[in-house]
């Protein structure tokens, strides 16, 4: 059974005053003129007259470390972004996810906040998050019993339940966390994003299954580290939210997409990526601004 999520954030937006679309871009080559792709990418020829506004990915450090990771769909049509911030000694903090995509003569942009991990499927019609639920001690040597009641509310389980999938937070203070998977069709259009969040508390880490009905979620991580691996990993049926078989440890993670990487304070301005037909572009201003400039902005 699936329920909604009503986790997505639409983002405030403001005019582009700073960044210039001309900036040189370190991704793919954009096509030659000469080919279709050139003429017409993502189903229309630019617009040159849209308005460019300004949607900010990282702003104000939400930890002692910051990395931005990013990836271009096979297309090139779409850029998903995510603010990767982690605590002292590397301590866990959920991220922030922004997917823009320029299709038809506009830009539809989702930002979805507090998830652990976030994964397109290979055809970018579906992207999937892993939620991130955490409770503070305060100072207390144990968690309140108030605490794991919230979490087991905002999960939909029960408080043995959650208590049973908890994990670590911090190493230098009490929090527990917990994950779960959620899912949405972000294919585009006009219809509102719906989430569908499965009744299964995994998630630290997603992936999609190569035939793309399956997600793959990992269990909590083997150590209080943000970048931890997670201890096996679940295949759960992405339509009906049920486990296909007991949680399994792997070699490795699962291959996911291909991110690019840059690590926050900057002391340069840089462009770091672009659709290919620069109706957006991701670009960071020194030292820790990251922003999104899109033409023709549609919130998703």
């Amino acid at each position: 059974m699936t329920r909604p999520y009503t986790g997505m954030v639409v983002v405030p937006v403001r005019r582009l005053t700073i960044l210039a679309l001309a900036a040189c871009v370190r991704d793919a080559p954009r096509p030659a003129a000469s080919s279709p792709a050139a003429t017409a990418p993502c189903g229309v020829a630019p617009n040159d007259s849209a308005p460019v506004h300004e949607i900010v990915v990282a702003e104000h450090a939400r930890g002692m470390t910051t990395e931005i990771r990013w990836a271009r769909s096979p297309d090139g049509c779409a850029l998903l972004v995510v603010e990767d911030p982690a605590g002292a000694e590397a301590e866990p903090v959920p991220d922030v996810a922004v997917l823009a995509r320029s299709a038809h003569g506009a830009t539809s942009v989702l930002r979805v906040d507090s998830v652990w991990d976030v994964a397109p499927d290979s055809a970018w019609r579906r992207l999937a998050v892993g939620r991130a639920h955490v409770a503070r001690g305060g100072g207390a040597d144990t968690l309140p019993a108030s605490a794991w009641s919230g979490l087991a509310r905002a999960v939909g389980r029960s408080v043995g339940d959650v208590r049973g999938a908890a994990f670590a937070a911090s190493g230098m203070s009490l929090a527990m966390a917990v994950a779960q998977p959620a899912w949405a069709d972000v294919s585009g259009g006009d219809a509102a994003v719906v989430w569908h969040v499965l009744p299964v508390l995994a998630g630290w880490r997603v992936r999609w299954a190569p035939d793309g009905v399956t997600l793959l979620v990992g269990a909590a991580p083997r150590q209080v580290d943000d970048d931890a691996p997670g201890r096996a990993w679940l295949r759960v049926d992405a339509s009906r939210g049920v486990p296909l078989g007991a949680p399994v440890t792997l070699p490795g993670e699962p291959q996911g997409v291909a991110w690019r990487r840059v690590s926050l304070p900057r002391t340069s301005a840089d462009t770091l990526a672009t659709t290919v037909d620069g109706r957006v572009v991701l670009a960071i201003v020194p030292p820790r601004r990251v922003v999104l400039s899109v033409r023709g902005y549609r919130p998703m």
